[in-house]
């Protein structure tokens, strides 16, 4: 076989593996070109319709879905067109190679219409690659053109991709190499620079196909990639809503714990009124059935007396006599212990020098700790409730005079200079109001009990008490006693405070040991909560915790000056903001000193501020 005949079977065979008919019954490459046009335009539409529709959507996740699959959709279409392109550039190069092998072993122009086949079919493969690299930048085109929407086929687009550009760079000098051939004529090439040209044909190939296949693995790799950023959205967003679900159950569970411990409380409230009130009810029985016994044992006596003999009638006036001489005897006894009695003894008799020291005398600070013993015109009493209780346990102080404000020698410098006080005689409470004394107020006037702090209530002094509450209890208690009590004023609270000393503590100038309870003080409660009352020390009238445990309201209202003579007067009445004197369980030892003026709203209620009352009647 001649190598004419060989070039024109292997150029047929080439055709037939192409698909390629040598008779001209195939459709028209303008045909051809306008199917696939319909074809990408439609694809372009869906993709269009896909953006449009998730730009336009509310829901953020349905949105970014649609992206997606508008981004998987180009990203399969172009890796299809990479594919197309390949191929048609495998099958131009071995057509041209046919070709450039048919010019050189034909002989006569009796095969002509199979060199023009070849050459026709060579420029409709061009012409469909050409389409392919024209539909690949509409895909594009149409992604970057689109802000909203994130262009997959960018991120898509491999590094290798660049060298497979290369690859196609050198297919292209090929092809232009042959082109050239066959426009000169040249046909005088040597077999050797024809193997050459084979060998780098295939070198090229291999290059070109190993590329596509790594453009290929990184296009799957950005798919599952894709695929598993959605899962992990998914996830964190299921994530999110479960938080949201805990957030909500531990609100719940909140509330629902805050609503049980409301009705403890006030279960505890209840049974707390029902033991007061089950004691008054036994109070009530006591006193009955001492009357009752009392009747029966007065109706013995008399039957006793009806039926013993009858006494002579003098022995009769003798005995009335006796009973009436002891009657005016008793009578004048217990006059002498009545208020006018009182105040007739002290007008027969010189006024006698109060426990707190002379004004015009030095100012002496004790040595020790130890109180002295109360004069005889301090004394303790308690005044009687309508319930058969009994009120406070107040101490009566004698009338007196004392320095007010920090001696020369302290720190303090808005309580001075000292001026000198004068008070009548009162009567002050010896602890602070506790929780038990206030309750009785409570539950008669139908009041919560304030708060505890979750302390614990008994026998501490009461707290988280305004000063129109602390106002109140006084009025309570002077109509359940049918005496005069309110707060104390400033200068009866400091002169009760000192007991006839300038000292800064009572006690002396420096801080000792377990003395109160404050934040330094060296007591168990010491800065974390207020003690039960009378468990420190006592000063010289016998009050207990006038330094430390609580601050406590008075009467005075607040002016911004300290008093001095002879515009020294008792500032009192309805303000709006009142003096707290004292310190309390939290206080420092700048604080601790009984000149130590505090101003408070009459509105607030605080867990380190109490009260105590006196009585001026």
């Amino acid at each position: 076989m001649s190598i004419e005949q060989q070039a024109k079977l292997e150029a047929q065979k080439l055709m037939a593996e192409l698909g390629l008919n040598p008779m001209p019954v195939e459709p028209s490459p303008a045909v051809v070109a306008s199917m696939a046009e319909d074809d990408i335009h439609t694809f372009l539409k869906k993709i269009k319709q896909l953006q449009y529709t998730a730009q336009t959507c509310s829901d953020a996740k349905q949105a970014a879905q649609l992206i997606r699959q508008a981004q998987q959709l180009a990203s399969l279409q172009l890796r299809n067109i990479s594919q197309n392109k390949e191929k048609l550039r495998d099958q131009i190069k071995s057509l041209s190679e046919q070709y450039q092998l048919y010019e050189k072993v034909q002989s006569n122009s009796q095969q002509q219409p199979l060199k023009k086949e070849l050459a026709d079919n060579i420029k409709q493969k061009r012409a469909e690659y050409q389409q392919q690299i024209k539909h690949a930048e509409m895909i594009r085109d149409q992604f970057n053109s689109k802000k909203p929407v994130v262009s997959a086929v960018k991120k898509a687009k491999p590094v290798n991709e660049k060298q497979s550009d290369k690859q196609t760079e050198k297919v292209n000098q090929l092809i232009a190499e042959i082109n050239t051939l066959q426009l000169t004529g040249k046909t005088n090439l040597s077999p050797e620079n024809i193997r050459l040209l084979a060998s780098r044909i295939a070198n090229v190939e291999q290059h070109q196909r190993h590329s596509r296949e790594q453009i290929n693995q990184l296009t799957e790799a950005k798919i599952k990639y894709e695929w598993a950023l959605a899962r992990s959205t998914q996830a964190k967003d299921n994530q999110k809503q479960r938080h949201a679900n805990d957030e909500q159950l531990k609100k719940s569970l909140t509330s629902l714990i805050e609503a049980k411990e409301n009705q403890q409380r006030a279960l505890l409230e209840e049974l707390e009124i029902l033991r007061l009130h089950s004691e008054q009810e036994a109070a009530l029985l006591r006193t009955q059935r001492d009357a009752a016994k009392a009747m029966t044992e007065k109706q013995i006596e008399d039957e006793k007396y009806q039926l013993r003999p009858r006494k002579p009638h003098h022995v009769f006036l003798m005995g009335t006599f006796i009973g009436l001489l002891i009657l005016v005897v008793l009578l004048a006894v217990g006059f002498f212990f009545t208020p006018l009695g009182k105040q007739w003894q002290k007008a027969k008799r010189p006024t006698t020098p109060a426990v707190v020291q002379p004004v015009d005398a030095p100012v002496k600070t004790p040595k020790t700790a130890t109180a002295v013993k109360p004069s005889n015109k301090i004394y303790t009493f308690s005044d009687s409730l309508h319930n058969g209780q009994r009120g406070p346990l107040m101490l009566a102080l004698p009338e007196g005079s004392f320095m007010m404000g920090a001696a020369a020698h302290s720190p303090l410098q808005d309580v001075k200079p000292q001026f000198k006080a004068s008070l009548p005689a009162f009567a002050i409470s010896q602890t602070e109001i506790t929780f038990n004394q206030y309750r009785v107020f409570a539950i008669g006037q139908g009041k919560t009990l304030p708060s505890d702090a979750g302390w614990g209530r008994e026998d501490r002094p009461v707290i988280n008490v305004s000063w129109p509450e602390a106002v109140a209890y006084t009025e309570w208690l002077s109509i359940e006693t049918g005496h005069q009590y309110r707060l104390p004023s400033e200068r009866e609270w400091e002169y009760a405070a000192r007991a006839g000393n300038d000292s800064a503590y009572g006690w002396g100038d420096e801080l000792k040991p377990n003395l109160a309870v404050c934040a330094v003080c060296g007591s168990e409660w010491d800065n974390k909560s207020t003690a039960p009352v009378g468990q420190f020390y006592r000063n010289d009238f016998g009050l207990y915790d006038m330094v430390g445990n609580v601050m406590e309201w008075t009467i005075t209202c607040y002016h911004p000056t300290f008093p001095s003579p002879p515009h020294g007067a008792n500032r009192e009445g309805a303000c709006q903001k009142h003096r707290v004197r004292g310190s309390a369980y939290d206080s420092y030892p700048a604080d601790l000193d009984l000149a130590v003026r505090k101003k408070y709203s009459i509105k607030t209620q605080s867990k380190n501020l109490g009260f105590r009352v006196v009585r001026v009647d």
